[in-house]
């Protein structure tokens, strides 16, 4: 009796005024808190989940349509329906497309935020559209409630953006005038798949499945279907919203840049210019101590333990072999030698620098991502471009791309390195007429590794200026396989090697 109560009230919140379509509704079902602190950020979660839904998905001229979410969870609290197969159920009933409910836990570091988006309808008839698991850090920040504002509005966006991305809702047909037209008053370009409901399952719930019947082209007149089964009122077609969600993505990028970085200029890009023969010569020492030690970044000082003491040794070579000191010794001079040493040379006036870079950027990077302030010499596109120029991965690494910026920090070394090899010339020495002599260079290959070299360097430059900055709060499990290694000694069985998996859905 309960639940028919409570079926009844939400279909009255649903039928207030006029429809004119059958639009998805969405419904958020709350967001469960551990203790009375994560009760009021929890708080916050709802109301940003919220007010995202109804400016970006349920305003008008929108495909979709909301519910007063305080009414629905007092109703869902009163009748004490909180289970996943409760408002699975209740959802069914009340016509609702998609529910929205999460958790809020406080750890010693960090918030653990989890959010959810059930499908009661088509396709997904009580699934998973998405889950979202975010690992908010916490330790050792200024965090008030401006901060975890700006922090949860944040995450729900993401959730909001990626929810489009994955969720595709049902348009259904109607029959007007002996033909098929779409209940919608949006306008849709291409070639569908259309889809019959078959009544199955349990009749109370009013599950359904649906079958492909075809192909359907809209866009132009009226549809064309590509095959004979004609199209009934009720069939439906999938439609998804992933230019939607890009254009929620641009938005609440943008609105963080504006909040956390200074505008760019080129007083910044010309202060780094100052700083990169410094920065560039005292990277072996500064890095590792100064930057990644400091900042416990034990991830970049094994990276940067990995990767740097190769160009290390390649520097130490070509310095205590640079060509002058073979002279004095009257040695032949090779082209490595004269490669190493004038690779070098560019190693430590601006080569070093992007690993430099690396070394402090993640921190001011860091502080943006969590609303520390407004970093002013970060985000700038002129250093970006700048740092690529002079030193490989620089402006990847000015960015916080790691990956990106290791890639082209070795393509950048190697493709230079073998530059200046083919443009070295071999110098034997002559004992009779005491001077060297110079061997041949093979200009066309020199031309070869300098094109390539060339277009290495435009294509950094140019994907530095656009790529975003790492400005995203906290850390996201979005979904993935753990591969875990164990061992075990069975008194019976002896030593038992393995794996297990872990399904991250």
């Amino acid at each position: 009796m309960k639940k028919t109560v409570l079926t009844l009230f939400i279909f009255l919140l649903l039928l207030q005024g006029a429809r004119a379509a059958r639009a998805p509704i969405l419904g958020t079902a709350g967001i469960e808190a551990t203790n009375p602190r994560t009760q009021a950020l929890a708080r916050l979660v709802e109301l940003h989940l919220g007010n995202i839904l109804r400016s970006n998905l349920a305003n008008p001229g929108n495909s979709f349509e909301t519910i007063n979410p305080e009414t629905l969870q007092e109703q869902l609290a009163r009748f004490n329906c909180l289970e996943d197969t409760c408002l699975l159920r209740f959802a069914a009933r009340a016509g609702i497309s998609v529910l929205f409910r999460g958790s809020l836990d406080e750890r010693t570091d960090s918030l653990e935020l989890e959010i959810r988006a059930l499908g009661a309808e088509a396709p997904y008839f009580g699934r998973t559209v998405y889950r979202y698991r975010a690992s908010i850090p916490t330790k050792n920040l200024r965090l008030s409630t401006r901060e975890y504002s700006y922090i949860f509005e944040e995450h729900a966006a993401r959730f909001v953006g990626e929810f489009l991305r994955r969720y595709q809702r049902p348009v259904y047909f109607r029959i007007h005038d002996n033909s098929p037209v779409l209940d919608t008053g949006e306008a849709f370009r291409g070639v569908f798949t259309v889809y019959r409901s078959t009544p199955v399952g349990n009749p109370i719930l009013g599950l359904k499945r649906y079958c492909p019947l075809g192909a359907v082209t809209l866009g132009s007149g009226a549809p064309h279907a590509q095959f004979r089964l004609p199209i009934l009122d009720g069939d439906f077609i999938l439609v998804g919203h992933r230019d939607r969600a890009a254009a929620l993505d641009e938005f609440y990028y943008g609105r963080k840049r504006e909040i956390v970085l200074a505008p760019g200029s080129l007083n910044d890009s010309f202060s780094m210019l100052l700083f990169t023969v410094p920065g560039s010569l005292t990277m072996p020492l500064a890095s590792p101590i100064l930057g990644y030690f400091a900042d416990r970044d034990y991830m970049g000082l094994a990276l940067w333990s990995l990767n740097a003491p190769p160009y290390l040794y390649m520097e130490y070579r070509g310095l205590s072999r640079r060509p002058r000191a073979l002279e004095r010794e009257r040695e032949n001079i090779s082209r490595d030698d004269i490669a190493r040493y004038r690779f070098s040379l560019y190693m430590l006036l601006c080569g070093n620098m992007a690993l430099f870079v690396d070394a402090f950027a993640g921190r001011y990077l860091y502080l943006a991502s969590n609303y520390q302030g407004v970093q002013p010499y970060m985000g700038n596109s002129y250093t970006a471009a700048y740092l690529s120029l002079v030193s490989g991965g620089g402006g990847h690494f000015y960015r916080g791309s790691r990956c990106w910026g290791y890639l082209y920090f070795h393509l950048n070394n190697i493709l230079l390195y073998y530059t200046l090899r083919e443009f070295s010339a071999d110098r034997v020495y002559d004992p009779v007429s005491g001077k060297y002599i110079e061997g041949d260079i093979d200009r066309t290959r020199g031309r070869m590794f300098l094109g390539a070299y060339c277009v290495l360097k435009s294509v950094e430059i140019i994907h530095s200026i656009l790529m975003r900055d790492r400005l995203r709060n906290g850390t996201v499990e979005d979904g993935g396989v753990d591969i875990v290694p164990f061992a075990m000694h069975d008194g019976g069985r002896g030593l038992q090697i393995g794996a297990s998996f872990i399904v991250r859905l």
